[in-house]
């Protein structure tokens, strides 16, 4: 994916090569795995992501929290 958005993103192509839709939907996967686990791990749809909520994540603490819980370093 970065093969194909990069050049798009750096200017050097004026046409995106995937829609604002497939481009956005791995960070939505990445906020609805946020409030999964802010909610004890209930299942959360990209779909059940409102525009109301606070739609934001510190992708580097999201990193480490998840390492420490997972690897316990």
């Amino acid at each position: 994916m970065l093969e194909n958005v990069l050049p798009y993103f750096s200017g050097a192509v004026d046409t995106p090569p995937l829609s604002a839709d497939t481009l956005l939907e791995p960070e939505m996967a990445a906020l609805a795995a946020k409030k999964s686990w802010q909610q004890g791990g209930i299942e959360v749809f990209l779909s059940d992501l409102g525009v109301t909520e606070d739609l934001s994540y510190d992708g580097t603490m999201f990193a480490l929290e998840y390492r420490r819980a997972r690897m316990g370093a």
